[in-house]
């Protein structure tokens, strides 16, 4: 798949930045955090120039760098970019390494909360959120990009790490629960999602498809804890608990609650002890 180095520049204020994506370049809009607050305020008066037609993420780290360096986007006030181009995007090292620290987390959980606290945000993001997937075209583009994101596993791994770091702030889960009953009390809204979400489902192909990708050891919060259960008829296994209740048809929530110590014991297995 050819992946697309390019420059944007912002037609009345001069900013440039440089990305990649495997997206139409002409379309994608860029995903730099300093670069999409910028077009927020600017609006999105945007030329795009393509460097170069990549055809591995080796490729665009070798450019990216080299044009990175070449123009100095990190110092120069010219660019948007906060860090070098290394074309490993929201999965890369750098961003993992920022959400390791307690203070950047903290103040990304802060800002979303600043953001919501506002009446009049919130009900923005509700009514911008409802009117763009009211747009068919709009549906199937976040569709399939996400589609692709969720294919790989590092994608996953950090965007659940992220996720989990902000939903694990009460006020944040308050806020975000009031704003999306908000939404869902538009029934024209509850009756568009209802109809976007038969249509996808409706296709086998992308239910076999998500189903390969959220269950098992391809979930992001997969288990791979190797226990050793042993059942009152004197069964044991060494083994997770994913494949515990495979092979013996067991209920999910009930062998959760078991792990977690709610329960003795389910369908006759206990756990003996923690190997890893």
């Amino acid at each position: 798949m050819t992946i697309y180095l390019y420059v944007k520049t912002h037609r009345k204020t001069g900013l440039k930045y440089l990305g990649k994506t495997k997206q139409d370049p002409y379309k994608y809009r860029g995903s730099g955090k300093y670069w999409k607050s910028h077009i927020k305020v600017h609006g999105y008066d945007v030329g795009t120039e393509i460097l170069r037609e990549c055809q591995s993420n080796e490729e665009v780290k070798e450019w990216g760098l080299h044009y990175s360096n070449l123009w100095n986007i990190v110092e120069s006030a010219e660019w948007a970019n906060v860090k070098p181009e290394e074309g490993d995007g929201i999965n890369g090292e750098f961003v993992k390494e920022m959400w390791k620290n307690d203070e950047f987390r903290s103040q990304q959980i802060a800002e979303r909360k600043a953001r919501f606290v506002n009446s009049e945000y919130a009900e923005w993001w509700a009514s911008q959120s409802k009117k763009n997937w009211e747009d068919p075209v709009f549906r199937a583009e976040a569709t399939e990009r996400s589609s692709k994101q969720w294919d790989d596993p590092e994608y996953r791994s950090t965007r659940t790490e992220k996720s989990r770091a902000i939903w694990e702030d009460a006020e944040y889960r308050e806020m975000m629960h009031n704003v999306r009953i908000s939404m869902w009390e538009d029934a024209s809204y509850r009756s568009m999602m209802t109809e976007n979400s038969k249509k996808q489902w409706d296709n086998p192909d992308r239910m076999r498809e998500h189903i390969e990708r959220v269950t098992g050891e391809n979930h992001p919060q997969y288990d791979h804890t190797i226990y050793h259960f042993i059942n009152d008829n004197g069964t044991e296994e060494l083994c997770t608990r994913y494949h515990l209740r495979v092979k013996y048809s067991l209920d999910d929530g009930n062998l959760c609650m078991l792990i977690k110590g709610k329960r003795k014991s389910h369908g006759g297995w206990r756990i003996k002890s923690i190997i890893t």
